[in-house]
């Protein structure tokens, strides 16, 4: 995983190709074998997590929005500590005047082993 420096960087870049629509759909990151280091329900039904590398040097703040009654979120719930596949797109983190970057989570997926 790259560095939250690394990662603004990536945002900058992925903003250029804006607007997103139909006919130019937002870039889709997958983060195979990436350790689900946290997860919260915050809001009206969504998870705020943290993913981390394997050795949990990097770490990339996270979201799956409405999904806490989901097999999706149940999985996230179940899945703190482990490896999992995760797929999503970047997105600056805007709320309550922040300037993070976040992966919103598309869809999740077990290791197997």
């Amino acid at each position: 995983m790259a560095t939250a420096g690394a990662v603004a960087g990536l945002i900058d870049h992925l903003d250029a190709l804006a607007p997103f629509g139909a006919a130019n759909p937002e870039p889709r990151f997958a983060l195979p074998g990436i350790l689900l280091a946290h997860a919260e329900p915050v809001g009206s039904g969504h998870l705020r997590c943290t993913l981390a590398d394997p050795v949990g040097a990097a770490r990339l703040p996270a979201i799956a929005f409405r999904v806490a009654d989901t097999p999706l979120g149940q999985f996230l719930a179940a899945a703190r500590g482990r490896a999992i596949h995760v797929a999503g797109h970047l997105r600056r983190d805007t709320y309550r005047g922040g300037d993070a970057v976040q992966l919103v989570i598309d869809d999740a997926a077990p290791v197997e082993t």
